[in-house]
């Protein structure tokens, strides 16, 4: 795999070595270098559609003459995630469950706009507890607010660059005193996957996760 920059920055000289036949790049995105793409293939770049990756999936597949097997890939998905969100409503029922990630200055909480909300709270069908933001994409918490989410499950991102935040969490009396905390529910997850997963291949690989973690006796 070759690296050919990142979606803000993308590397012409990369791309060029790689001599392809169509570039599909984003908007925005790549529009500063889209002159230079266009030099070396054709270049088509969407429109960034806020996670939803079902229309960006459907815009890949018109482009490269793909309809049906995009169709039967989101029949796929469908299928499976009905399955699962049976599966987990059969073990927890209504229990809530909360996505959170620890950085260096602050904790966070992810709301239904969002590659793992999206999972969790449509695809599952899972229940957040109060105060997360099912219209946005995340929310900064405070340690004092912990207490008023107070969720059943956590699956928790705890971030390398963020040791004296986690410090700081696990030696709080209200972190201990957590419904999720006290039972031992909580679910490390990577970053690469929760954060940065956006796709039918991602979002089917949260969905084994958080199967897998909140079934389990």
């Amino acid at each position: 795999m070759k690296f050919l920059g990142t979606i803000s920055e993308a590397n012409p000289e990369a791309i060029l070595a790689a001599d392809p036949g169509l570039i599909i790049g984003t908007s925005p995105g790549q529009d500063k270098t889209f002159d230079q793409l266009s030099k070396i293939a054709k270049t088509i770049l969407l429109a960034q559609s806020e996670y939803d990756w079902r229309k960006t999936l459907n815009e890949f597949a018109r482009i490269v003459g793909k309809e049906e097997k995009a169709k039967q890939l989101l029949e796929d998905y469908k299928k499976k995630s009905e399955a699962s969100a049976s599966l987990v409503k059969a073990a927890i029922g209504d229990q809530t469950v909360v996505f959170l990630r620890i950085l260096p200055k602050e904790y966070r909480v992810y709301g239904k706009i969002s590659p793992a909300g999206s999972v969790l709270y449509e695809d599952l069908a899972l229940r957040a507890p109060a105060g997360v933001p099912m219209d946005k994409k995340q929310l900064a918490v405070s340690m004092e607010l912990m207490p008023e989410l107070n969720p059943d499950h956590i699956f928790l991102l705890a971030q390398d660059d963020a040791e004296q935040k986690i410090k700081e969490l696990q030696s709080s009396p209200l972190w201990k005193n957590l419904n999720a905390v006290k039972n031992n529910r909580i679910y490390p997850v990577d970053q690469r996957l929760w954060i940065q997963g956006e796709g039918p291949i991602a979002s089917s690989a949260m969905l084994d996760q958080a199967v897998k973690e909140l079934t389990k006796k």
